[in-house]
């Protein structure tokens, strides 16, 4: 009989060398997260198109730097004059000049309005100041209408009324040209179109009356020379006929004779002898016992 063979422990299969769990894929193995895509490997941001790159300082044109010399150098040479700020402060508005010293603001200011009097500053100031829309005074409006009597350049006082009118005229003008582009019913468009008309008529009549009060001492005198030509004739005096009265201005001696006109530039202008005092002709004289 054959000899059964003792089989010990050692031969049965052990747990170890069965299949081991280390030769499944262990976590480790595994993706790992460093093995990933890491945050860093990825766009970084200094990599991006930077802002300093994307965003180049505008270069000006040639036109646009000549522009830019010449307001400076008129700025220089003519500052304008300060402007107001308008501001809140415990429910309160308040308005104060835009310069350090309100004394030097209140000269340059009343050199830019044509006038030497305080109190036609702190009046037309004021006025301005109660011309503006809203509740309010609206700082954006006040100075809008100092710039644009500062724009006319006024001599005296009363130039820089008409041109604080004008501003007015013209902010109101602006405001009724909105409310007709604004209007939704019929009614609505005829009141602001009749506004609109009457304060465009109002702005002109404005500007007229400027433009006249400024040339009001000027006046002109046209020289005409007459540079005589031997190729044309000159024209053969008409004769006086019976039915227009020269005839008889002739006979009595008042006939009225034009102004001649001077051939040589150095000469001035003949006066005419039309105008001369003369005695009254026999059919005007009076006569005794008629009255």
């Amino acid at each position: 009989m054959q000899e059964k063979r003792k089989v010990s422990l050692k031969d049965v299969a052990k747990p170890q060398d069965a299949a081991k769990p280390q030769g499944v894929a262990k976590p480790q193995d595994a993706a790992k997260p460093q093995d990933a895509a890491k945050p860093q490997d990825a766009a970084k941001p200094q990599d991006a198109a930077k802002p300093q790159d994307a965003a180049k300082p505008y270069d000006p044109s040639p036109h646009e730097v000549a522009a830019i010399r010449r307001f400076v150098a008129e700025h220089k040479e003519a500052p304008l004059a300060p402007r107001m700020k308008v501001w809140k402060e415990d429910g309160l508005t308040k308005i104060a000049f835009s310069h350090p010293d309100p004394d030097i603001a209140n000269v340059v200011l009343m050199k830019a309005l044509g006038t030497k009097d305080l109190h036609f500053l702190t009046g037309i100031l004021h006025q301005l100041e109660n011309a503006t829309s809203g509740d309010t005074v609206n700082g954006q409006e006040l100075n809008f209408m100092l710039a644009t009597i500062e724009g006319m350049k006024p001599k005296d006082e009363v130039e820089a009324m008409l041109a604080a009118q004008m501003a007015v005229v013209h902010i109101a003008t602006m405001a009724f040209g909105g409310r007709l582009a604004r209007s939704e019913s019929i009614m609505q468009f005829e009141v602001a179109q009749r506004a609109l008309s009457k304060l465009a008529q109002t702005f002109a009549a404005q500007v007229e009356v400027l433009q006249r009060y400024r040339c009001q001492g000027e006046q002109k005198l046209r020289i005409e020379d007459v540079q005589p030509n031997a190729r044309v004739a000159a024209p053969a005096p008409e004769e006086p006929s019976k039915s227009n009265g020269q005839y008889h201005e002739q006979q009595n001696g008042n006939a009225s004779r034009p102004t001649l006109r001077r051939s040589n530039s150095r000469r001035k202008l003949v006066p005419g002898t039309g105008h001369a005092e003369r005695p009254l002709p026999h059919a005007r004289r009076h006569v005794a016992g008629r009255t």
